[in-house]
């Protein structure tokens, strides 16, 4: 239905993905703009207990005011407001996907900080359409499924909290416009809304015009999304149990796939490596994993990730050059000083420090603290350079508890490796393969 400025202006928005308005509180990312506004102003109007949360990127002058703005509107109803400000540099390119993280970040970290673990956006079945066509144009996979209602989201080590979409499935752009001008609420115009230098302000407008023409609507991209999503969650279901069956860790995030005492098919095979590297490295499609009968023996890299294939057992595990970095100029993991607060490593492992370090400490690949003829020697020593360690004074001082059994086996035939393991004491280090694996968890 369209809507005109003489209807009654209502949202279509998911209430059941919200829950009953029970006083637990909600936080809300509200921009000024009329999406985030109106679902604000819906939540507060139905009696949930909404804290609005205003990101100032610092990229425009009126950034500020337009926050402000928000936080009088919060003020007059006794709607507790933030503004959340991205400090430091601003990359010269990619500065709206790099904008983009920093929100997230920063509204993670303040739900966390308000001990709140739900945080709703004002995305729109608009927004879906747009980020399903420019994933399209970039030939994505699972990435077709596109924005989720409820999903998973941290920000660096932290704990997960959800993330709700409720205006995903059948709210408009113009519904939010329309509702936004009957409520009168004080909107803000992003200027970069009209910049087509920017893809998705070039995809909008192609998108539009494509709807005027009944090509190609929103609604027929965004339920090909939710479709994609259906798609894309059963076969996660049929990989992960597919690795319980051939998978094996020798420690967290060292994988070994055996598909001599399985039989599993070969685009089976595919998937599941893909899924496997994915979870250790950078993403990887399964039509990019060469795993045909007599094809691809011996070792490669793919994303970061070293993967050799023995008759038919597969063995994965970070790339140590990916870490270590390489004569040719690759750079490595830089250090990662010690902190009061758990860190996340490589994107792999949430890091807790033991009490008493010296000043100095910092987290480094357990390679940097081998000699560079040891770490390439075997299997194992290759596998365990990438895992972390913690560094003080130059050496190797602390290796995951569930690593030093492995170091031990792995360091067996080195002369040297006795006074290496002689004062390695152990910390806590928390796997994130799994949580990879499955997809479960968006970190920022």
């Amino acid at each position: 239905m369209l809507l005109t400025l003489g209807d009654k202006a209502d949202l279509a928005i998911d209430w059941r993905l919200l829950g009953p308005p029970d006083g637990t509180p909600i936080a809300v990312a509200v921009s000024g703009g009329a999406d985030s506004f109106s679902l604000l102003h819906a939540l507060w109007s139905k009696g949930y207990a909404p804290l609005a949360l205003t990101v100032d990127h610092g990229l425009r002058p009126e950034e500020r005011h337009e926050a402000e703005r928000v936080a009088a509107w919060c003020k007059t109803r006794k709607v507790p407001h933030h503004i959340l400000t991205w400090k430091g540099d601003k990359p010269a390119k990619g500065v709206q996907a790099a904008a983009r993280a920093a929100r997230y970040r920063l509204l993670i970290e303040a739900c966390a900080e308000q001990e709140i673990d739900r945080l709703a956006t004002g995305h729109t079945l608009d927004d879906q359409a747009e980020t399903l066509f420019m994933r399209l144009g970039r030939g994505s996979g699972a990435g077709l499924g596109a924005m989720r209602p409820d999903s998973l989201v941290a920000a660096g080590g932290g704990a997960p909290i959800r993330l709700l979409r409720p205006m995903l499935k059948t709210a408009r752009r113009g519904e939010s416009a329309h509702y936004a001008a009957q409520h009168d609420l004080p909107v803000a115009k992003d200027p970069s809304n009209d910049d087509e230098g920017y893809e998705r302000i070039r995809v909008r407008a192609l998108l539009r015009a494509l709807d005027l023409q009944d090509l190609l609507t929103p609604a027929a991209l965004a339920r090909s999304a939710r479709r994609v999503a259906a798609l894309t969650d059963a076969q996660g279901r049929h990989l992960t149990a597919l690795l319980a069956r051939v998978g094996q860790e020798a420690v967290p995030g060292v994988v070994r796939l055996d598909f001599e005492r399985f039989a599993v098919d070969v685009d089976d095979q595919r998937a599941l490596v893909a899924r496997v590297l994915s979870a250790i490295g950078t993403p990887v499609q399964a039509d990019d994993v060469a795993l045909v009968q007599g094809l691809a023996q011996g070792q490669w890299a793919a994303g970061g990730v070293i993967v050799e294939k023995e008759g038919e057992r597969v063995f994965i595990y970070r790339e140590p050059a990916a870490v270590l970095g390489r004569a040719d100029g690759l750079r490595g993991l830089p250090p990662v000083a010690v902190g009061e607060h758990p860190v996340l490593w490589d994107r792999r492992y949430i890091l807790t420090a033991p009490p008493g370090l010296d000043p100095g400490a910092h987290w480094t690949p357990l390679g940097q603290g081998l000699p560079n003829q040891i770490v390439p020697s075997t299997r194992a020593r290759r596998a365990l350079a990438g895992i972390p360690a913690l560094f003080q004074a130059g050496q190797v001082t602390h290796v995951p508890k569930w690593a030093l059994g492995a170091l031990v086996a792995a360091l067996d035939g080195w002369k040297d490796a006795g006074s290496f393991l002689s004062d390695v004491l152990e910390f806590e280090a928390e796997s994130l393969f799994e949580e990879r694996f499955a997809g479960r968890v968006i970190r920022h």
